[in-house]
């Protein structure tokens, strides 16, 4: 909460906040804000993945509606420095995700960059972080 209330008054407007979990209930359970919009992040998965994903972000909206939505669909995967690069799922696995999307609405998380600025990024170790995500661009 500590983020959510510095930003809307930093910037002096109104927002809406979205939380970003796994697509499972456990981790939509836990990382439940109150006055946040939950959406679900995965990469390319099985049409039952994704529909099991979609249906527990339902379970957290407020009276079970709103949009669906994969705020971070992830093509590819970051790789910290000096580590061994991520495995890249294939266009064809990347598309056939995309389409069970008909209806919802998701991000391409990230499709270029990274940043190391204040909370806006994480990493393991005390070092600079790169953000490949299977180079798209």
């Amino acid at each position: 909460m500590f983020i959510a209330t510095s930003e809307t008054t930093r910037l002096e407007v109104e927002i809406i906040r979205l939380a970003a979990d796994g697509g499972a209930e456990n981790y939509l359970k836990c990382g439940a804000v109150p006055g946040t919009y939950p959406t679900v992040d995965f990469g390319p998965a099985s049409d039952e993945n994704i529909k099991s994903a979609f249906e527990a972000q339902r379970k957290f909206m407020p009276n079970g509606r709103g949009p669906l939505a994969n705020s971070e669909f992830y093509p590819g995967w970051f790789v910290l420095w000096g580590a061994k690069r991520a495995h890249v799922p294939t266009v064809e696995a990347i598309v056939k995700s995309a389409k069970c999307y008909l209806g919802a609405s998701f991000n391409f998380y990230m499709i270029h960059g990274g940043t190391n600025f204040a909370f806006w990024n994480g990493a393991s170790r005390d070092a600079p972080v790169s953000f490949m995500e299977g180079q798209q661009i």
